[in-house]
């Protein structure tokens, strides 16, 4: 199993891309977020970033939607990915 660290590799991670695909990602709704960076904390694949907003790298994330079940604003949905 590859690390987190090696997915950022754009080689691997296309390679990766082929063989893993989510059904699901998140989706933030910034006007409900607080900033509170709960969903930064929980991602386990650290693909989520706060500055002004919440940005969700999509290549990192793996759709595990725990940042959907942590947010306490519940600013965070989910949707149906395109294969």
């Amino acid at each position: 199993m590859r690390r987190d660290s090696e997915l950022r590799k754009p080689e691997i991670l296309e390679e990766y891309k082929k063989h893993f695909w989510k059904p699901l990602e998140p989706i933030v709704d910034n006007k409900k977020c607080t900033l509170c960076k709960t969903c930064e904390r929980v991602c386990p694949k650290a693909a989520i970033t706060i500055n002004n907003k919440v940005k969700i790298n999509s290549d990192l994330c793996d759709g595990c939607l725990i940042c959907l079940r942590e947010c306490p604003e519940a600013a965070i949905k989910e949707k149906l990915m395109d294969k």
